[in-house]
């Protein structure tokens, strides 16, 4: 069937000569199909029959994701309101421009992008509260520690069962992380 072709050959995109069976040896079958929620219906019902019909694995998981608006407003080329990710990323940092949309829009449902709330978010969450955070454990590791983080033996003997938890949530993990 060539329903599916134009969807999956979205991974061969590097390929010198692209083949069907290249693209599912490289990457199907997805485990979640992230998709606006727009088109949730047609993803979640016409896409999975198209993919069955082609004797193709069905994702493990359909998730429509909300909408990101600006200021209130829909987003849009015509409108002239779209954002640009790499240039919020140059003026604010990567981690700045993370945490707002990771804090800011819950996973699901539409969010919204305010400039104004994007500097105060930062400057009350990172600068001011992280920071001061850092400023102060770094002004008692200096008065107290010679500048230095302060080797626990046993904490070291003992290993890290923090990072083996996280380890073996990873490794079990039927999403790719």
């Amino acid at each position: 069937s060539f329903f599916p072709c134009s969807y999956i050959s979205a991974l061969l995109e590097n390929e010198e000569s692209p083949s069907l069976q290249q693209a599912v040896n490289s990457g199907w079958p997805a485990s979640l199909h992230l998709i606006g929620k727009d088109i949730l219906r047609f993803h979640a019902v016409y896409w999975p029959a198209m993919l069955m019909s082609a004797g193709l694995t069905l994702p493990k998981m359909v998730f429509g994701h909300g909408f990101l608006t600006k200021d209130g407003m829909k987003m849009g080329k015509s409108l002239g309101n779209t954002l640009e990710p790499k240039d919020l990323v140059h003026r604010f940092g990567a981690d700045a421009v993370r945490y707002f949309f990771l804090r800011e829009v819950e996973f699901g449902n539409d969010g919204d992008y305010s400039e104004d709330r994007f500097i105060n978010i930062v400057n009350a969450h990172l600068a001011n509260t992280v920071g001061n955070l850092l400023n102060r454990t770094l002004g008692l590791l200096k008065k107290n520690c010679q500048s230095t983080l302060p080797f626990d033996s046993m904490a070291a003997a003992e290993g890290n069962p923090f990072k083996d938890t996280v380890e073996k949530l990873v490794e079990s993990s039927e999403v790719p992380l």
